[in-house]
């Protein structure tokens, strides 16, 4: 699935800090409703991406190993070789295939 994005405050080289990411975390859905300690974990866990415009993020045929969260930009999905949507802020990709390590994403 391929990346559509453009320069922004957490672009390319851009590093946020844990509380930064945490107050990320909160703004989207399904998370809001989260403890502070459930936040505090996931965003000591997590890690921040920049992917340029055309990047494959996910390879086809091959189990997904992360979900990504959305800050900025859009991605575009594939189902079967088609575009299928096209996601943006705030919007998780990958989230159940990276549990069941299915392959089809």
């Amino acid at each position: 699935m391929p990346a559509e994005s453009r320069r922004s405050s957490y672009g390319e080289g851009r590093s946020i800090g844990q509380v930064e990411r945490t107050l990320i975390l909160k703004t989207f859905p399904g998370f809001a409703k989260l403890s502070a300690a459930s936040i505090a974990v996931m965003s000591s866990i997590s890690r921040e991406r920049f992917f340029p415009a055309g990047t494959v993020m996910h390879e086809p045929n091959r189990p997904v190993l992360a979900f990504h969260l959305i800050v900025e930009g859009k991605v575009q999905t594939y189902v079967r070789g088609q575009k299928s949507q096209v996601h943006g802020q705030r919007a998780a990709v990958g989230g159940l295939a990276s549990l069941t390590g299915d392959p089809r994403g």
